[in-house]
């Protein structure tokens, strides 16, 4: 009886002395069942006894509520008419929501076979290498009982923690090796998702549209390879993600363009920028940290104007008031990119009025789809890119007035027919 009062007191001792020192506290969900092909990918909860202060901050999101774009902004319902985003479009949540997420889509239709898999699990990159290109047309059933895990440490490490990589085959397709050995890997990493792409008509691969690696992700250069090099399923220009069932528009679907723009021209914070000027991914959105006398990087991933850490360490060096900047480029964003997408379905329905009249060659209604789709592109470009303007204003503006240039020349082919 003693002997046992006495470990209960030794183990309350020693979990007040862990409580003291800061030692981490985390709901570690189950280490998944191992059932997929070829690499056994390690999950983030096997990690933690190595790296407990990195795993719990990766499980400690507080990016858990999520709001509909689509309820917020009814006029996508008319831009996305006929594809997937129409039905379903939220705002972004923590990378440890990426399968639930995908579990609970809307956008059933669109969800068929296993290229959705390729930003959403860390299962990916394993199975995608012992599968080759074939895994991507692989139906989405067949393939789902493999995915044990959302994305996690396996995308950014592979099964070797501490040093960031590209994981993901299309990466290195679309980058020569020097270039991404220029590339910061607190950057490189984080091009795997957060781009633009697109998948093979045919074999559904994963394809990001650049023919001639960095110099090639300028927004009217991405617009040019879907126009003139890109081809549908029949080896027919233009590529189209989908088209408009009412005005035949064939689209281009953006996804979200923030390495490309935060490695555009314009930008002044990429690991490519002069000494002192550079930044990667991680500097920004992975701040230091340090619990029981350990250093790491904090894989709850924020934004910098919740970081006021990261903010006094860096950003302050050349920004006096980094909140009130951005907030400043955002409060002419918003009211911006939002009239410009309002315009934009106006111009659509007056677009499928001529459609319907049944009044106009098939020559002339091309025309005005072909501009039309050009407009959307760009504004897709900038409500796509995750930042709000915060990346890199410039670049995002002038893409804004390249799609206004498009929905002018809308605007003027309508008016001469008469809508």
């Amino acid at each position: 009886m003693k002997k046992r009062l006495l470990y209960i007191v030794a183990l309350i001792a020693l979990g007040a002395l862990l409580v003291a020192c800061g030692a981490p506290r985390v709901d570690l969900p189950p280490v998944p069942d191992h059932g997929g092909i070829g690499v056994r990918v390690i999950s983030a909860t096997e990690w933690y006894d190595y790296h407990p202060e990195v795993v719990t901050s990766f499980f400690n999101s507080d990016r858990t509520e999520f709001y509909s774009y689509l309820e917020l902004n009814p006029y996508k319902r008319v831009l996305f008419e006929g594809f997937g985003f129409a039905l379903d479009y939220n705002s972004p949540r923590n990378h440890t929501f990426a399968m639930e997420g995908l579990d609970m889509t809307g956008r059933y239709g669109f969800r068929a076979r296993s290229n959705c898999f390729t930003c959403k699990s860390a299962n990916y990159p394993a199975i995608r290498e012992y599968m080759g290109v074939e895994f991507y047309a692989v139906p989405f059933e067949e393939m789902r009982a493999m995915m044990t895990q959302p994305v996690s440490c396996f995308n950014c490490h592979g099964n070797e923690p501490g040093v960031a990589r590209a994981m993901a085959p299309y990466l290195h397709a679309a980058l020569p090796t020097f270039e991404i050995a220029m590339i910061s890997p607190g950057s490189i990493a984080c091009a795997q998702c957060h781009v633009e792409y697109h998948f093979d008509p045919n074999t559904f691969e994963v394809i990001l549209p650049w023919q001639g690696g960095l110099a090639t992700m300028y927004p009217t250069d991405v617009l040019y390879y879907f126009n003139n090099i890109a081809r549908d399923a029949t080896g027919t220009l233009a590529f189209a993600d989908y088209v408009n069932p009412r005005s035949g528009v064939r689209q281009i679907k953006v996804q979200h363009p923030e390495f490309e723009t935060i490695y555009g021209r314009g930008a002044v914070h990429n690991s490519l920028a002069p000494l002192g000027m550079a930044f990667s991914c991680a500097d920004c959105h992975m701040p230091h940290a340090e619990a029981r006398g350990v250093e790491y990087r904090s894989h709850n991933w924020v934004s910098p104007l919740n970081s006021p850490e990261l903010i006094a360490g860096s950003c302050a060096a050349c920004h006096t008031d980094l909140y009130s900047e951005v907030r400043a480029i955002q409060a002419r964003y918003y009211p911006a990119i939002h009239g410009f997408g309002q315009h934009l379905a106006e111009l659509m329905e007056r677009l499928v009025l001529a459609v319907e009249s049944g009044r106009h060659s098939e020559a002339t209604l091309d025309e005005i789809r072909y501009t039309f789709r050009n407009a959307q592109f760009f504004w897709d470009w900038v409500v796509s890119e995750n930042s709000n303007g915060a990346h890199n204003s410039r670049l995002l503006f002038r893409t804004m007035e390249y799609g206004w240039d498009y929905a002018r020349e809308v605007e003027r082919l309508l008016q001469q027919i008469g809508h």
